[in-house]
């Protein structure tokens, strides 16, 4: 192989390791503090890594054991800290961007194509700030994402090592979340049809799922034996999802997914409407009755878009202390015009995608290729991962990913030839959501840097937590109080004792500010500032005198 030849093959990944470097260098996310619940995942590191004991927080309700070993294989080796657990989530966000890379090679077998698909899911505006966390995301879909990699390679060789590999990150996914069963399920008739039936291939099919379910239950009968208490759902949560369904609850779900995954990838979408020279009669109709599906559901159900979390409409989050929590202080909203425009071009790109995806199958032509097979896989996972996550009461936009990650999977193999003038389009909307994504993340980082830097500002002057209400991740991490009621005159529910101070984005009823923490933002580009406040009420000797 020549110098050249390897140089090309390098030139992607070298791409992709820059873009994760300047969204690092940029973003500045490193800091001992934890983002959203990933204090409550932080928790169990910190007894399995520092007092050698392993313990679960009844926060979660997710499987969790994987991630809790992951993450305490970095802080054995860097010591306990936040940075320690975001940088082993970064690892596996930069190794699930080239597994997908290389997959898209194989989908599309155009490596520009494939190199853009890439960016588009791992540098949008939902994945890219979850990267920097100790979130369970990033390791749910990476090993996801792994595992179809894994499937795709042994129904196209047949060979004994991508099968194993296969059994390995499915069961790692279920050890962190219980939908990680979904994979190795799905798989079962893509790996029954891709040989003659017997015993044997039986026994092949069966497997991966015989091995997650043996895992997911040792753990569970693990827990019971050592009268360890958890929070963890198990295979019976199904039951309950539907006894407690709601249709208007899941249309607006619906909606949100769709939606978002529509306008994360739109470059994807522009892509392919770009690559399709010859439009037949059958993709104009399924075209039109997704437009007529989408906008109908986005018309009638779509007034909570975005239900958010990592969303919403005030850019990258979530910004959890009181006044925001109860939507005081706000002081920058994506306004309602904007916010259709969103969902118009939402509409109109997952219109395309999944006029695309429909369009590539007919029954007609159905055979047992490992392509068919493996894009027959996909199709099942999304529809049972997507009836789960439409029918389960919680739901946050980052529960979405692996539906988007498939979408894009079963999209890719319909590009096909596409010239290089066209790409310059699609390339300049993904530098553009690239720096949107990162500018975006750098407002959230920056926010949570200033808000940590008034609540180390409080501790230093004698202030613990028992005293100060420092927002959810604050309050969670030391629970000096009790799980509270959600009512605004009382103090906040995330285990706050006395709120006799408080961080917040501005002025509150009953309090007076006493400090004052600016920071910068991008979008809008405008500077900001957190304050501390203190409650007028408190007798002169519990006041703080600076």
């Amino acid at each position: 192989m020549s110098e050249k030849t390897i140089s090309s093959k390098l030139l992607p990944f070298l791409g992709l390791l820059l873009l994760w470097f300047m969204a690092l260098i940029c973003i500045h996310p490193f800091g001992e503090f934890p983002v959203n619940d990933d204090w409550c995942y932080a928790k169990d590191v910190y007894s399995l890594s520092v007092n050698k004991k392993f313990t679960i927080d009844l926060w979660p309700s997710m499987t969790l054991i994987s991630q809790t070993l992951w993450g305490t294989l970095f802080a054995s080796a860097f010591g306990f800290s936040f940075t320690a657990l975001k940088c082993s989530t970064l690892v596996l966000a930069v190794a699930g961007s080239f597994s997908l890379y290389l997959l898209l090679t194989k989908l599309i077998k155009n490596n520009i194509v494939s190199f853009l698909f890439t960016c588009s899911f791992y540098f949008n505006p939902l994945f890219l700030p979850l990267s920097f966390t100790y979130m369970t995301d990033v390791f749910f879909v990476t090993f996801v994402l792994l595992s179809f990699h894994a499937a795709y390679n042994y129904l196209h060789s047949g060979k004994r090592a991508p099968y194993v590999l296969f059994i390995t990150f499915c069961t790692i996914s279920t050890l962190d979340r219980q939908y990680g069963l979904l994979t190795a399920f799905i798989f079962i008739p893509a790996l029954l049809l891709l040989k003659p039936l017997s015993v044997k291939s039986v026994f092949y099919a069966g497997l991966p799922m015989a091995v997650s379910l043996f895992f997911h239950f040792s753990y569970r009968l693990f827990l019971k034996i050592n009268h360890i208490p958890s929070n963890r759902y198990g295979v019976s949560m199904i039951a309950d999802f539907i006894r407690n369904f709601k249709l208007a609850l899941s249309l607006s779900k619906t909606v949100d997914i769709f939606l978002l995954a529509g306008i994360l990838l739109i470059p994807c979408a522009l892509i392919f409407v770009l690559n399709k020279v010859h439009v037949n009669r059958r993709l104009l109709i399924i075209l039109g009755l997704c437009l007529c599906l989408f906008s109908i559901l986005t018309y009638n159900s779509g007034s909570s878009f975005p239900v958010g979390n990592t969303l919403n409409l005030s850019g990258i989050g979530p910004k959890l202390t009181k006044d925001l929590s109860w939507n005081e202080n706000v002081k920058f909203t994506i306004n309602p015009a904007s916010l259709l425009l969103l969902k118009i071009l939402g509409v109109l790109s997952i219109s395309f995608i999944v006029s695309g995806i429909l369009n590539s199958f007919s029954f007609k032509n159905v055979t047992r290729s490992p392509g068919q097979l493996f894009s027959f896989s996909l199709i099942l996972y999304f529809l049972v991962y997507f009836a789960f996550s439409i029918i389960k009461e919680s739901y946050f936009d980052r529960y979405a990913l692996p539906l988007i990650l498939v979408l894009l999977l079963l999209l890719a193999p319909e590009i096909r030839n596409i010239g290089s003038s066209k790409f310059h389009l699609a390339t300049c909307v993904l530098i553009i959501t690239y720096t949107l994504s990162v500018l975006a993340s750098k407002d959230f980082f920056s926010w949570q840097h200033s808000r940590w830097e008034a609540i180390n500002y409080m501790k230093s002057k004698g202030v613990d937590a028992h005293r100060l209400d420092g927002g959810y991740e604050f309050n969670g991490w030391y629970q000096a109080g009790s799980f509270g009621i959600i009512k605004k005159e009382a103090p906040s529910w995330w285990w706050v004792d006395k709120d006799d101070f408080m961080i917040a984005n501005g002025p509150l009823d009953g309090y007076s500010k006493i400090r004052s923490f600016p920071y910068q933002r991008y979008i809008p580009f405008t500077p900001d500032t957190l304050f501390i406040l203190e409650k007028h009420a408190l007798p002169d000797s519990l006041k703080l005198h600076l």
